[in-house]
């Protein structure tokens, strides 16, 4: 059965700073859509070099077929090295996936991914992998109709730490938040309007905000994967 992805985004700027230190990319090749969030060393114009960079460089290589290793290693010889910390860093995530739902999930010092399966919150199991020196995350994807994937950067969990929230937004508090804005047996066209991929990224990001205090400096990005059967019904025609 042919499955459509639908997607969205939102980002959260730091506070005082005009760009965006994270950086969400996508490439829809054939069956294949791949989607990568990538969040920058620091913040601020360098921290969005080392996420545009991450972002389109894994996006392009993974759309395009190459081995994970060949990309890691791309990304450790490409990004440009900070003159203060010494370090070329960006963490980021990868959904690499086809119409019947198969592919995989790939996720490097991100927070983990949440999958909402009828309308609950659950952890994908996932494979650690050694990459050059980096303990990277596998997962092998096999996802059904309505089927939601949450990926959020560090932005989201550290809402508030150390201010309002001693320990920030902890991740089983998101996850309750998802549970409770998220209609159960309904497919991605019928969900309510903020129900919808940018709309719920938009409310995770609101109640992010609202855990800061005036002028709070934490930045954030939500990226949401849905599957939903729009493209069987694009393909039906009348006999």
């Amino acid at each position: 059965m042919s499955l459509f992805l639908e997607t969205g985004y939102v980002s959260l700027n730091k506070f005082g700073e005009e760009l965006c230190g994270d950086k969400v990319e996508s490439i829809r090749n054939g069956d294949y859509t791949t989607l990568v969030l990538a969040d920058g060393l620091g913040s601020g114009v360098k921290a969005s070099i080392l996420s545009t960079l991450t972002s389109k460089i894994l996006c392009t290589m993974i759309a395009n077929g190459l081995e994970l290793e060949d990309c890691v290693e791309t990304i450790v010889k490409s990004l440009p090295v900070c003159k203060v910390r010494g370090v070329a860093y960006s963490t980021f995530s990868i959904i690499h996936i086809d119409t019947e739902g198969k592919g995989y999930l790939v996720e490097f010092d991100n927070p983990q991914a949440i999958l909402i399966r009828d309308g609950k919150c659950q952890d994908f199991e996932r494979e650690k992998l050694d990459i050059f020196g980096k303990n990277i995350y596998k997962t092998q994807l096999s996802l059904q109709e309505n089927d939601v994937v949450i990926v959020t950067s560090d932005g989201v969990v550290h809402a508030g730490i150390g201010m309002l929230l001693n320990f920030g937004w902890q991740r089983e508090e998101i996850k309750k938040f998802l549970e409770e804005h998220y209609s159960n047996g309904k497919s991605a066209r019928a969900q309510p309007y903020w129900a919808r991929p940018a709309r719920i990224c938009t409310w995770i990001n609101r109640a992010t905000i609202r855990r800061l205090p005036p002028c709070g400096s934490v930045r954030g990005s939500t990226l949401i994967s849905w599957l939903d059967r729009r493209l069987i019904r694009a393909r039906m025609k009348p006999s």
